[in-house]
């Protein structure tokens, strides 16, 4: 390890937050909050992320602060609050089950599948998180797979350790945090063959039946999460969406009456740097009504297993989280629990600093999953995905 860069990366990424911090509460107590429902930590975390998502090279350097951080933490001999175990994922077959669901992305799932099992793709990354809380309390029957969000072009493992711990403490169980491959350099669905391989790995490798395994996800995570369940169809025990994307343009109401609170920029696939214009292929520019990148117009969600949805008053994508849920109640989703929570910015369940509702939230997912376990029947083990 490079100590000398460790430590400047940590001094520098240090000094951008403060100075963010110190010009956010400035403004709070001169000014008052920004939303009537926020308290200075909302206020406070929802500014570091505007900050964080205007200057991505800033943002870049607190992601590699926060990185050596988290690996120095792990060198100590002390408890961190997790234990966490990595594994190497190989590439999974896509054979004539799935590929019938994948409508017109099967040509590519086609050549994602051959190319990852033939070796000429590294393997992907995936870290098992156990909060020390629940460690020696649960039998490892159960696990969440968490796919993070960024818009498919930021995020990863260190990134999101923190909702990953958070994830098993309040599910009581193991969480499986995938480091997916991004754009620009892995175009769609690329991101959705590794999330396929992921649940492969846990169902084939692991041991775990399909209804013992949890679907969660943020934001992109969130639609991913959507974008697996479409592909497999499998009785997986739950999905849980936080702020989950289920659109992909910036049309209804919320865009405009919530972007000033918001940390999301609009969408803009003509702006070269928007995260859709590096995500897809030119010629899949004008397929973003596919049920797969946009869930919202999904017309046949019929056997989707019970679902926890989130999202935040104050959020940019209210409105079509919304209307999404209103459409699977149409189509008589009847294990469907949706909470629009005061005050919440886009996924304010993981806000840095902490949140204006943050701990309902999180406790609304300890109780949602806490039910399925106590009403729910036992699930006999599926035969593997492959």
């Amino acid at each position: 390890m490079n100590y000398s860069k460790v430590v400047f990366s940590i001094a520098s990424g240090i000094v951008d937050v403060v100075v963010v911090m110190a010009t956010s509460t400035f403004g709070y107590l001169v000014k008052g909050p920004l939303a009537a429902e926020w308290d200075w930590r909302t206020q406070l975390s929802r500014d570091v992320l505007v900050y964080w998502s205007r200057h991505p090279e800033r943002s870049k350097r607190a992601r590699e602060a926060l990185k050596a951080i988290q690996q120095l933490l792990e060198s100590l001999p002390w408890t961190i609050g997790y234990t966490r175990t990595q594994y190497m994922v190989p590439g999974f077959s896509i054979d004539k089950k799935y590929l019938p669901n994948s409508g017109i992305w099967a040509e590519r799932l086609k050549a994602a599948s051959e190319e990852m099992v033939g070796g000429t793709r590294p393997a992907l990354l995936l870290d098992r998180i156990i909060s020390t809380r629940i460690e020696r309390s649960v039998a490892h029957r159960k696990a969440v797979l968490y796919l993070h969000g960024g818009a498919f072009v930021s995020g990863g493992r260190y990134d999101n350790l923190p909702v990953a711990r958070r994830l098993s403490t309040s599910t009581a169980m193991p969480v499986f945090l995938l480091e997916y491959r991004l754009a620009p350099e892995t175009k769609y669905p690329g991101q959705l063959y590794d999330a396929f391989c992921a649940l492969c790995f846990l169902t084939e490798t692991l041991g775990y039946s399909i209804g013992d395994i949890v679907l969660a996800g943020d934001s992109a995570g969130g639609n991913l999460a959507l974008a697996l369940w479409q592909l497999t169809r499998q009785p997986v025990g739950a999905l849980v969406l936080l702020s989950p994307r289920v659109d992909v343009v910036s049309m209804r109401g919320s865009w405009k009456s919530n972007i000033a609170y918001d940390i999301l920029p609009i969408y803009d696939i003509e702006q070269p740097g928007n995260s859709l214009a590096l995500l897809l292929e030119q010629d899949d520019r004008q397929r973003l009504g596919d049920p797969f990148l946009a869930p919202i117009h999904a017309l046949a969600l019929d056997g989707l297993p019970p679902t926890l949805v989130q999202a935040g008053s104050r959020e940019a994508m209210l409105d079509d989280i919304r209307e999404f849920v209103r459409r699977l109640r149409c189509q008589k989703q009847t294990r469907l629990v949706f909470t629009e929570y005061a005050g919440g910015f886009h996924v304010f369940q993981a806000a840095p600093f902490g949140a204006v509702n943050g701990a309902r939230a999180w406790k609304q997912v300890e109780q949602f999953v806490l039910c399925l376990k106590q009403t729910s029947p036992e699930v006999s083990p599926s035969s593997p995905l492959a």
